[in-house]
């Protein structure tokens, strides 16, 4: 990585892994919070609750649980921006990405194109939510203020 504070310079590496963690993290969350719904509600464990759009029409209680659970993970991939990618200003490329990646994944196990309006719905929103709180987490410690006072003080002390 370039030398400086925030360097524009990019590690791929770094980039990559970042990508690959949240990833991981998105369907680890998804899948768990999904399994505890299904144990409280006595539903059947499927693929098809993360994956199928259908799943998405506002029908049943067990589809608006889906939603919820949906939305719950929003924000749970808020709190993992703040510890992985820590920084505000790529909060938003992260969320696109990693909800582009599970919009592929939709496509590719059910061989078509979302055209579920509330499943679209819910992306927006699900993006919107995962964007602002995780801009908002990561901003609150980028704002800290730096110590100096100790640094000053064993500056000082050193300099003796």
């Amino acid at each position: 990585m370039a030398n400086g504070f925030y360097s524009t310079k990019r590690d791929p590496l770094l980039l990559a892994l970042q990508i690959l963690a949240m990833q991981a993290l998105f369907y680890s969350s998804l899948s768990s919070l999904q399994a505890v719904v299904n144990l409280m509600f006595n539903y059947e464990n499927s693929l098809n609750q993360i994956f199928d759009i259908q799943a998405f029409r506002l029908r049943n209680w067990e589809n608006v649980t889906r939603l919820l659970v949906n939305v719950v993970n929003s924000v749970l991939m808020a709190i993992a921006l703040r510890f992985v990618v820590c920084r505000a200003k790529l909060c938003l490329d992260f969320a696109c990405t990693f909800y582009i990646f599970h919009f592929l994944a939709c496509w590719i196990s059910k061989g078509a194109i979302p055209t579920v309006a509330s499943w679209w719905l819910l992306q927006l929103v699900c993006i919107t939510i995962t964007t602002v709180l995780g801009e908002y987490l990561c901003m609150k410690v980028e704002l800290q203020d730096i110590p100096l006072l100790n640094a000053m003080h064993k500056t000082f002390i050193m300099a003796r």
